[in-house]
């Protein structure tokens, strides 16, 4: 059958099938680049042993390594379904919207909590862990690069009257298995200069690293790692 007899629903559906042939492993690839970071995270977490106490970051981070291998399947899944919607959007014009799964989020959920606040005028941000951006920051990844974030933060330029939801805050500009998240610490030098600080981690060290935002907390650069250490070592 000639391209000029396939009508124009058929094409599409055709379009979209090769790019989630094509997607599938890319997005199981930057999934298998998790395996040893949350694979160090579950080794750590016995040494330590039960006795030790940790942050609230520190428990959810270990949780989600022990829950990784039922995590990666629905992530990958996930994934290859947005690149199709993605891509038929694209066809349509933007007519058709991305597919909601929300069966992803019976592991990365949207568990929001552990918030810091920082005002300086009328400006306020308040910035907390946030599960629900792990997805998100993946999917990103997939063409833009990048790490993961479980970080959330919302704003206000009234004195906390109303607040909008900002998402993420921008991710690390390292591939996986670079993620930010946990033990946030937002703080303000003037109405225009916020910063925050949190755990942050990569290939080779668990570290603290720094954002900055110059136009009110309404966007934060890229994290700048300030302290870190290797892996072995002391890990939060």
């Amino acid at each position: 059958m000639s391209l000029r007899k396939l009508s124009g629903p058929s094409i599409i559906l055709a379009l979209a099938g090769l790019m989630l042939a094509l997607s599938a492993p890319f997005a199981n690839g930057r999934a298998n680049r998790l395996d040893a970071t949350f694979a160090r995270l579950r080794q750590t977490e016995k040494k330590l042993g039960r006795n030790v106490i940790l942050s609230g970051g520190a428990r959810s981070l270990f949780a989600m390594a022990r829950n990784w291998d039922r995590t990666k399947n629905m992530l990958v899944r996930a994934a290859e379904a947005n690149l199709v919607a993605q891509a038929t959007s694209a066809l349509l014009g933007g007519a058709v919207s991305g597919p909601l799964d929300f069966s992803i989020t019976r592991m990365g959920g949207f568990t929001q909590n552990e918030s810091s606040t920082a005002w300086c005028g009328k400006n306020v941000v308040i910035g907390f862990n946030d599960t629900g951006s792990l997805y998100p920051s993946f999917f990103a990844g997939l063409t833009g690069g990048g790490g993961l974030v479980l970080l959330g933060y919302s704003t206000s330029n009234n004195k906390g009257a109303t607040f909008t939801d900002r998402g993420y805050p921008t991710a690390p500009t390292e591939s996986f298995p670079a993620l930010l998240g946990f033990d946030q610490v937002f703080t303000c030098a003037s109405p225009q200069n916020f910063y925050f600080s949190s755990l942050y981690n990569d290939a080779t060290n668990t570290a603290v690293s720094v954002s900055t935002s110059t136009d009110g907390g309404v966007d934060f650069g890229p994290p700048l790692v300030v302290i870190a250490r290797e892996q072995r070592g002391p890990f939060f």
